[in-house]
This record gives C-alpha cells, structure tokens and sequence, in this order.
C-alpha cells in the first residue's frame, strides 16, 4: 500500500527540467514514447522499492485494521490524465500505458473519452485505442461517454462500459462539457437510457467539492 502510494508521487514529481504533475508529466518525462515510458517506470519502482523497505516499523495489523475489507480502484490515468497535455501523446504509448497499468494488477482502467476532437484533440484516437485493447481479458476499460454522441461512437468502438460525470458547479460545469447542470443531467439521461437498452453498464461520478473554481458550491446541490 505504502509503496504504491510512493510510486504514485513520484510518478507526479519525475520530470525533466522542472516540476510537473499527473501521469502528462510522467510521459513528458520519458519523453512520449513507449522505450522512454518503460525505463522511467523500471526507475520510479526502484525508488518506491526502496522507500518500502526504509518505511515505517509499526505492526502492519495495526495499520490495516480500520481499513474495508474491499476497495474498488478505478483508475483513469490514460484518460483524466492525459486529456489537456498540450503535446499529442502517440496512440502506441497511451496503450502502453494502459498495458503497465493492467500489468500492476488494476482491473478497472478508464481508457479514454469519446468527445469531440475539436474540444478535446488528445482524445480524438479513442477508436484506434479502445481497437488496441479489445483483445485484452479480464479488465474492465470504461470510457467517458458526456453525451449520447459520443456514447454510440464508443459502443462502435466496443466500449462493453461508460461513464458520464455531473458537476455541483455551474461555472465548471459549463467549462468541462459545454452546458448547464441541468442540460448536462438531460445528456445523461439519455446516455444512461440508451446504455439500458444494450445492458451496458454505466458508472457515475461527480465533482462535489474540493475543486477551486469560480464560484463556491456545496453538498445540498
């Protein structure tokens, strides 16, 4: 648990000339391409390796025993990670990605969005990705599917899961989709209408709070 948490900060703080952060700063620090990806992964193991074995001496049935029996790890780094890098990231390093990930044990990896291109241009090989992965067992890659557009793409695509994602704030709300609160909640009624009908499971999140944006928002909304 430890070690994953290291490697998780300093997969946000390796870098090549100066800070950067998320998994974008991690590939521009391999500098985009799969050979680069692997050796600065080999690198950041080796540093949470060794953090393990210099880490804490308390009883580990101490720090396990307030924690659930069961937690569920969604991750979506290939996606929320990687969405506004400036610089293209190549398909074969997204899906590269996306095997290393599956290769430290998750089982559930948001692989991209099917959004338009325009909006969101380092998304816009979410076909060729999801093409990619299809033969890969015993994962789940959910995409993000904001509209019904974008959810019929990704079932082409052979999208078997999606997730659509609301907001408490207006301002980021219209920002992040391009809508209201309410025609964005209209957007995924559809989605989850049309997902229905294929059996095709959907999952939700919200930003409720914690996110710094223009105006303030809380639980009640």
């Amino acid at each position: 648990m430890f070690a994953l948490h290291e490697m998780s900060r300093q997969m946000r703080t390796v870098c090549k000339n100066g800070a950067v952060s998320g998994f974008g700063g991690f590939l521009r620090a391999a500098g985009n391409d799969v050979e680069g990806l692997e050796a600065s992964y080999s690198s950041i193991r080796r540093l949470s390796s060794n953090w393990n074995q210099s880490s804490t001496k308390e009883p580990i049935s101490n720090l396990l025993k307030n924690i659930p029996e069961f937690v569920k790890i969604v991750e979506v780094g290939p996606r929320d990670g990687l969405q506004n890098e400036k610089h293209i990231v190549p398909t074969a390093v997204k899906v590269k990605l996306i095997e290393m990930l599956v290769a430290s044990g998750l089982d559930v990896v948001e692989a991209t969005s099917f959004v338009s291109p325009k909006w969101v241009p380092q998304l816009a090989d979410a076909k060729d990705v999801m093409k990619a992965i299809r033969n890969v067992e015993g994962v789940r890659f959910p995409v993000l599917t904001p509209n019904l557009k974008g959810f019929e793409a990704a079932v082409a695509a052979g999208a078997k899961e999606v997730a659509i994602f609301a907001s408490a704030s207006e301002s980021f709300s219209k920002s992040n989709i391009n809508c209201s609160i309410e025609d964005s909640l209209i957007r995924y009624h559809d989605v989850a209408t049309a997902a229905t009908k294929l059996s095709i499971p959907v999952r939700t999140y919200h930003v409720l709070w914690g996110v710094q944006w223009k105006e303030q928002y809380f639980h009640h909304k």
